[in-house]
């Protein structure tokens, strides 16, 4: 992978913890970073961020064939018909992801010190 493929990483990973910390899943989705989610999802494979990542997969199969709409506006009207079961399925998601957002931040911690290390010049 080169240094701007793992920048996106990064990147992916801020932004999905950032939303998801605040909005929550539903939040994500709602938001421009929902149309990333399958790329958010590899950064976190990538990342080895392996928790986040399974809820973040779990959270995708709200979905109708198990992915969001990548455009926005579709995106959200898909989220407007899930049901009351689904809702419940990402507010446990939420309590899931509250409880284990310190481990995402140790991963991209990690990760973007690893970047640092590769890439620094003496």
């Amino acid at each position: 992978m080169n240094k701007g493929n793992e920048e996106k990483v990064v990147r992916y990973v801020e932004r999905f913890q950032s939303v998801v910390a605040g909005d929550g899943f539903e939040g994500f989705f709602h938001a421009d970073a929902g149309d990333k989610a399958q790329e958010t999802l590899n950064a976190l494979l990538v990342m080895k961020a392996i928790d986040a990542a399974a809820l973040l997969r779990r959270a995708m199969w709200v979905f109708e064939g198990g992915a969001p709409p990548r455009e926005q506006l579709a995106r959200r009207e898909a989220l407007r018909q899930i049901d009351e079961t689904e809702r419940s399925v990402l507010r446990h998601l939420d309590e899931r992801f509250s409880r284990r957002n310190d481990e995402l931040t140790r991963s991209l911690t990690r990760y973007s010190q690893s970047l640092e290390e590769r890439y620094c010049v003496a």
